[in-house]
């Protein structure tokens, strides 16, 4: 199914000055803040046609600068809450209490502390519980409903990152399940994973340098992320002028990113643009104290497996196994 109006052919994919033209006036737009598409209706199921307008926002902004911001996405507010809650409760568990539902080298996922993960040069000082669907997860007994909210929140947000992908695919000019048919979430094996996130208050013998981040600028490695902020701040991506520009809350919108596996799947069409969190002296409080720690929440969303990814249009990149892919990334970055 193509888009009325249209022959059937993908978007062209190479940058012809005019493209060029429009990304530069988005960088000024983006100095003053990220592209809003301000309705994203996904309790629906609304036609091609109906998609359409949405589809060029869509496409306008995944040029332009790799990230947008989308509301009613049709994730519920209470859900959004009470993940949030869940999540908070957690990172205030004693240290060794969450290190009981620490994530293993044999696979089973979970907790990992500060400073495990490296982006940017620098260890970051964050701490997160991640999850996998087809993975096992060391869940912790001490919080009410941690698992099954947990689950429920992926559930919500595959249904979204599949509307997404349709609209994505849509505004290429592509079959609505162009991408989505590669991206069986709960029947094939796939790396998609939900991820929150907790910035704690570092203790006083912290060893930091002068450039340390919370978080290292970086491209996230899968297809789309979408990323769920609190009110605390501190996200910044990178324009396409080279600046680090602040990615305000927004109230009811999630941020959606591209990630570098799309960008070489749309042979550099849509654009996975640098990101990373706030500088150490821009220190939160701890919860503990009585106020709130940043936290966030995000999901990476990733193709099957076994998806052989190749690149639309002037076939830029060579086809590459999304397994492999994702395994050498993972080796090199965990060394396992």
């Amino acid at each position: 199914m193509v888009r009325k109006g249209h022959r059937g052919t993908p978007r062209p994919l190479h940058l012809y000055p005019s493209a060029m033209q429009q990304r530069d006036a988005m960088s000024i737009r983006m100095r003053k803040g990220l592209y809003h598409i301000s309705q994203f209706d996904a309790e629906h199921n609304p036609t091609d046609e109906q998609l359409q307008e949405l589809a060029e926002d869509v496409y306008k902004a995944l040029t332009g600068v790799g990230f947008m911001y989308i509301k009613n996405h049709g994730i519920p507010a209470d859900l959004l809450k009470r993940m949030e809650s869940i999540g908070r409760e957690f990172f205030s568990l004693p240290r060794e209490e969450k290190e009981k539902c620490g994530f293993t080298k044999d696979g089973k996922f979970g907790y990992s502390g500060v400073a495990t993960e490296t982006h940017g040069g620098s260890a970051d000082v964050k701490e997160v519980f991640d999850y996998e669907y087809w993975l096992p997860s060391r869940w912790p007994k001490s919080v009410k409903y941690f698992e099954e909210t947990y689950t429920e929140m992926f559930r919500e947000f595959t249904t979204l990152f599949m509307r997404v992908l349709e609209v994505m695919a849509l505004s290429l000019n592509l079959e609505r399940t162009f991408f989505t048919k590669l991206h069986n979430t709960f029947t094939k094996k796939t790396r998609t994973l939900l991820r929150i996130l907790n910035y704690p208050k570092m203790p006083e013998d912290f060893k930091k340098s002068e450039s340390q981040m919370r978080l290292g600028g970086h491209t996230d490695w899968g297809t789309v992320s979408f990323i769920a902020q609190d009110n605390v701040g501190g996200l910044q991506i990178k324009s396409l002028s080279g600046d680090w520009i602040d990615a305000t809350p927004k109230d009811g919108c999630l941020l959606v990113l591209i990630g570098d596996l799309m960008q070489r799947w749309t042979s550099d069409t849509f654009q996975a643009n640098p990101h990373r969190s706030m500088k150490l002296p821009c220190e939160p409080v701890d919860m503990r104290g009585g106020e709130k720690s940043r936290f966030s929440m995000v999901y990476f969303g990733n193709s099957d497996s076994d998806a052989m990814i190749g690149s639309i249009g002037d076939s830029k990149y060579e086809p590459i196994n999304a397994g492999e892919y994702y395994e050498k990334l993972l080796t090199e970055a965990f060394g396992y």
